[in-house]
């Protein structure tokens, strides 16, 4: 998951544009289909994803 959030920081929007709605997609099923530890593991990325798309509102239509 600490690749992912690389990523997310270091390609940006471009990574988005390429990989947003795979990603998306990838955290919701991730996310329905946990347990516990798991979903403490995918929250990080949700938050990182939640961030990116408050401080840049124009990469949030990217996660679609």
């Amino acid at each position: 998951m600490k690749i992912i959030d690389d990523y997310i920081i270091f390609g940006g929007s471009e990574f988005l544009k390429s990989h947003g709605a795979n990603l998306a997609n990838i955290i919701d099923t991730i996310v329905g289909n946990v347990n516990d530890k798991g979903l403490l593991t995918a929250l990080p990325i949700v938050d990182l994803l939640i961030q990116v798309t408050i401080l840049c509102p124009s990469e949030a239509t990217l996660l679609s």
